[in-house]
């Protein structure tokens, strides 16, 4: 996120949820010849200091699509 006058405020990742990963990775088909997700979010050198400020909520299916939902709070 920017300042109007153009300088970063905030850098914020967005986190999947290791079942959503686990979905996606078995049923898409552009992640299914990759493998299966093989990072839990604990080991991932981002999250593993904590991931509940980053963790995005998501609504959806496969069929429909997903929808992310999350809060970003800029102070200043």
């Amino acid at each position: 996120m920017y300042s109007a006058s153009g300088t970063s405020v905030l850098i914020r990742q967005i986190a999947f949820s290791n079942d959503l990963c686990q979905i996606l990775y078995t049923t898409v088909p552009d992640y299914v010849g990759r493998g299966v997700h093989d990072r839990l979010l604990k080991n991932d050198s981002i999250f593993r200091d904590g991931y509940a400020n980053e963790m995005g909520i998501f609504s959806g299916s496969i069929v429909s699509g997903y929808m992310l939902t999350h809060t970003i709070v800029v102070n200043g």
